[in-house]
């Protein structure tokens, strides 16, 4: 059974982990990454996985443009769909946001977290995340907090969510293929 991931990764973050997802599935599934930016999938084959970086509060353009082009035709097909953001708290809002109804009434979501790592990046991201950090740090000194709570830590990329977001897509597949 194939499953075409379809992403694009404007800095690094969401294709590392779209390939922390391929890499919970055994070689029973055959998992085509797809880079949207550098490839372009099977329309007429398989399932899909859809998802990319939020970016200055919206979906980054290369997969909003994919979702536009093709919501209807791969609405029995998408399986699932994910977000990388590096504003904790925010993927529920942006999920409602960037995705069809109909995709979201159907397919599981994923939240994978997100990097505000300026050494990274380059021009404007790089002086856009140092702004941000900053005020994540700012609020971070300014929330009286015991010795034993890390709450408001840095964004980082949440294995945890991709794992169990792998786990629902297997599961789907799985029922598919057995025809239930």
């Amino acid at each position: 059974m194939t499953l075409q991931i379809v992403y694009a990764s404007r800095n690094g973050v969401t294709r590392e982990c779209v390939q922390m997802l391929a890499s919970h599935f055994s070689s029973n599934f055959e998992i085509r990454l797809i880079d949207i930016e550098k490839d372009e999938p099977d329309l007429d084959e398989g399932n899909f996985v859809v998802g990319g970086p939020i970016r200055y509060g919206k979906l980054y353009k290369p997969v909003r443009n994919f979702i536009k082009a093709n919501a209807k035709r791969l609405q029995d097909r998408v399986i699932g769909v994910f977000l990388c953001s590096g504003l904790p708290g925010m993927a529920q809002e942006y999920k409602r946001k960037v995705f069809p109804s109909a995709w979201l009434e159907r397919a599981p979501f994923g939240d994978f977290g997100g990097e505000l790592k300026p050494d990274k990046l380059k021009g404007m991201d790089k002086m856009v995340v140092k702004m941000v950090r900053a005020q994540i740090l700012q609020e971070e000194a300014d929330i009286p907090a015991d010795d034993n709570d890390f709450s408001r830590a840095l964004p980082e990329i949440v294995p945890e969510n991709i794992e169990r977001f792998a786990l629902a897509l297997k599961r789907d597949l799985l029922e598919k293929r057995s025809g239930n």
